[in-house]
């Protein structure tokens, strides 16, 4: 290989390099919807740092944390605790249910705040 070839080689491939490193998925910004009997008691974003909510549901209650990265269910007094173990929602439109106490906490995605994106693309 000549010491041309070396430098040709470079020129493309270092273009293609960053496009690929420009064009990386910006994270989505995650809202928290809570809601208790089908109404909604609470929106809000992922917090920067773990913070633990108490939600009182229908004939019991739900310690939920917050983290940066996700949503959990810590405790509930419900009898079988299925939402407990349902684990961390980490990406929208996930979603932890506790049945007995008629309790749904959602993570959606934010709206776009005039950022002008692409919604689809049709052909």
């Amino acid at each position: 290989m000549k010491r041309w070839d070396g430098i040709l080689i470079a020129l493309f491939l270092l273009p293609a390099a960053l496009w690929l490193l420009l064009q990386r998925p910006q994270p989505e910004r995650l809202l928290v919807n809570i809601y208790v009997d089908g109404e909604l008691v609470s929106s809000a974003p992922l917090p920067a740092q773990a913070t633990a909510l108490r939600i009182e549901g229908v004939g019991g209650y739900n310690l939920l944390l917050l983290e940066p990265d996700g949503v959990r269910m810590q405790a509930a007094d419900c009898p079988a605790g299925d939402c407990v173990h349902s684990g961390k929602i980490t990406r929208a439109p996930m979603a932890i249910a506790c049945l007995p106490h008629h309790v749904l906490v959602v993570l959606e995605g934010a709206a776009e705040t005039g950022e002008g994106g692409v919604d689809i693309v049709a052909g």
